[in-house]
């Protein structure tokens, strides 16, 4: 699932808006600073491999959740990523809110593995 490239996931409104953002991975693509700012890029000293954002009807984006790894490491861009089982999925001021990547999907509404889609691709 971790990339050393961002993966977005956005989720929209019933009206086709965005309303929530997921940055997966590490190295972000994106030009926006409000998304590649060391605040958060950052958990405390641990990085964030997953960023979620609201968005609210203005456009104007809120780190709303994160998962990051405690693993020791020095922030080089040729870093692999965590293992999925070495994330700890929480709020933005590094408190442990869910268990586990389903927990974390199931409350902010993402879908991160795209299992929505994939799991009838090929099916007849």
């Amino acid at each position: 699932m971790l990339r050393k490239t961002v993966l977005i996931e956005y989720v929209l409104d019933p009206y086709g808006r965005v309303m929530r953002i997921a940055d997966i991975g590490w190295q972000t693509d994106s030009a926006d600073p409000r998304r590649t700012g060391k605040q958060v890029m950052y958990v405390g000293k641990y990085r964030t491999w997953i960023r979620v954002y609201d968005v609210d009807s203005r456009g104007v984006l809120r780190l709303v959740a994160a998962a990051w790894s405690t693993r020791s490491q020095e922030h080089r861009s040729d870093d692999l990523p965590p293992a999925e089982n070495e994330l700890v999925f929480g709020n933005v001021r590094g408190k442990r809110l869910w268990a586990n990547r389903r927990n974390f999907e199931a409350a902010l509404g993402l879908d991160l593995t795209a299992r929505a889609i994939l799991d009838g691709y090929g099916r007849d």
